[in-house]
């Protein structure tokens, strides 16, 4: 025990491995970054002040810093309700996605059925696709969630189905890992 107390190599512990030098290393590896985005808060602020640029066009770092304090309550009470609507877009996006990936490894008619439709519904801009949706659910909640779902559910879908194709393409034969094309 006296070993590993007067050389704590002998426990098995490096000297340089403890919290405070792993803490200066990870801050070490930040600061370029940190400079960096001091830098360009710097020059944002000097630029709309030397060149008096209007606060509606782009207000300075430190009147966001100051209408952020002033209106933290408010700010707070709307970011619950976004959080819900971003969290379960998020949940119902995603678990669609991997139903829908499940269905298409094991139905290839279903998958030259659905795809098509779901390639279209993917090239209809949501800035476009979001005011059909506030007419038709209202402006609550639901709108909200499927937009979120929306963004969730194509770049998975893609990922989920090209991932249940390679496992099922493993345990089907010869042709193991080959990726499957829609026909």
């Amino acid at each position: 025990m006296t070993d590993a107390l007067s050389n704590p190599a002998a426990s098995g512990v490096e000297p340089n491995e403890g919290f405070i030098h792993r803490f200066g290393e990870g801050l070490q590896r930040s600061m370029p970054v940190i400079f960096t985005a001091a830098g360009l808060l710097i020059v944002w602020q000097v630029g709309v002040t030397v060149f008096n640029v209007p606060t509606f066009m782009a207000p300075s770092p430190t009147a966001i810093a100051v209408a952020l304090y002033e209106n933290a309550g408010t700010l707070w009470r709307n970011v619950q309700p976004t959080m819900l609507e971003a969290a379960l877009g998020f949940v119902f996006g995603n678990l669609f996605a991997i139903l829908l990936a499940i269905w298409f490894v094991h139905s290839p008619t279903a998958e030259r059925a659905v795809y098509p439709l779901a390639v279209f519904v993917k090239a209809i801009p949501i800035i476009a696709l979001a005011p059909i949706l506030v007419l038709i659910f209202g402006n609550g909640l639901t709108p909200k969630i499927i937009i979120a779902a929306l963004i969730c559910f194509f770049p998975h879908a893609g990922e989920h189905g090209s991932g249940a194709q390679v496992s099922q393409s493993r345990h089907a034969g010869p042709d193991a890992g080959a990726l499957r094309q829609p026909q």
